[in-house]
């Protein structure tokens, strides 16, 4: 609603009027473009990336995508008689093959399987530790408070090393032991959590109750390490941080 007033509030507000449109349409405008520039640039990404692909290849993909609309638009009778019909034509397939292919075919299978398994313990070994340990499995919610925590204060040379060498042991990606760590990495782990140890204890917190936290994690870390890997490890120092 325009303003009562004199004419040069009047124009005032004509002109913030015009130049919030003006705005609003530049600002649309751009974002037009940018979208359409964007689908122009998406589309030739999929050119050159159909350029580079050979014909065949191309054929097959295509071939995979009307396959699959196909099967998506079939009623269930049509995918049942569909079905039949691969499974005869298979079968007419291994009945006119020789020994040699079917033996080929069968190990070609029991590859294919193989490398199944292998990809599904492997995405199992992610998303669960598989050290033969409870020290590990209990000590993992110690290893995420502690670096979340800790790592500001600590330095990020020694954090990112002190770091590698316990997910490695919290976290390992194959099947391992407690024996699987070498001495020389325990040691070099053991001398890093002695480096950041005094560090931890010169922290100057905000609060009592932070620092009560902060020493808490401190130690259940050092305790663990200890179980971990043996006399080694640290924990039968102070590790205390002084307020």
């Amino acid at each position: 609603m325009p303003p009562k007033g004199s004419p040069k509030m009047m124009s005032t507000w004509l002109y913030r009027q015009d130049f919030v449109k003006f705005s609003l349409n530049r600002h649309y405008n751009r974002k037009s473009n940018l979208s359409q520039s964007s689908n122009i640039a998406r589309a030739k990404k999929v050119d050159r990336f159909n350029e580079t692909l050979p014909q065949d290849e191309l054929r097959r993909l295509e071939q995979a995508e009307s396959e699959a609309a196909h099967r998506a638009a079939e009623t269930p009778e049509q995918s049942q008689v569909r079905r039949q019909h691969h499974a005869e034509y298979l079968a007419s397939q291994r009945a006119a093959e020789t020994p040699e292919q079917s033996q080929a075919r069968r190990l070609q299978h029991a590859t294919y399987m193989a490398s199944q398994r292998d990809t599904d313990s492997r995405a199992e070994s992610l998303e669960t530790a598989t050290a033969g340990s409870d020290v590990v499995q209990s000590g993992r919610p110690i290893f995420d408070h502690f670096f979340q925590h800790l790592w500001p204060y600590i330095g990020n040379n020694t954090a990112n090393v002190v770091f590698r060498m316990v997910k490695r042991l919290a976290y390992p990606h194959t099947p391992m032991t407690l024996h699987s760590p070498t001495k020389n990495s325990l040691a070099v782990l053991n001398h890093k959590i002695l480096e950041a140890n005094p560090q931890v204890q010169n922290v100057k917190l905000g609060s009592h109750q932070t620092c009560l936290s902060i020493n808490r994690l401190w130690h259940e870390l050092c305790d663990m390490l200890r179980r971990l890997v043996g006399t080694t490890a640290p924990g039968h120092h102070d590790c205390s941080i002084q307020e």
